[in-house]
């Protein structure tokens, strides 16, 4: 019973999380490139509250209620594989973060090389 409270409350805190993650730029940034508007975030976030609020009055029931225990049990599910879908977005707008950088600095050294050759051209032919 304590230890189905404990899971219960570190769900709740998972999906508090998730809410915020929800929202982060890298998040954000994702959708958009997916075609996916802000709006549609918004409504997944209130969505969320909602199953947060439910949480709090599914937990006390699941102890005479086979059927809530099972629909927490499938939540949890949903909820660690909604954070793993989040860690991968994540990851993949560092991914592409850390690509740009490496693009930006090849542009720069490219520039800094044709600059050299041209002042080399002007001072050995001036």
């Amino acid at each position: 019973m304590a230890l189905a409270v404990i899971g219960e409350s570190i769900l709740a805190a998972v999906l508090e999380v998730l809410m915020e993650r929800i929202v982060s730029p890298a998040v954000r940034d994702f959708f958009k490139s997916q075609k996916i508007d802000d709006e549609e975030l918004k409504k997944l976030k209130a969505r969320m509250r909602s199953v947060s609020k439910l949480l709090n009055d599914a937990e006390e029931k699941q102890i005479t209620d086979a059927a809530v225990k099972e629909w927490l049990d499938e939540l949890k599910d949903a909820v660690y594989q909604a954070d793993d879908f989040l860690d991968e977005i994540a990851y993949k707008a560092l991914r592409r973060s850390e690509e740009l950088l490496h693009n930006y600095k090849w542009e720069i050294k490219q520039l800094i090389s044709t600059q050299k050759v041209q002042v080399v051209h002007v001072l050995c032919f001036a």
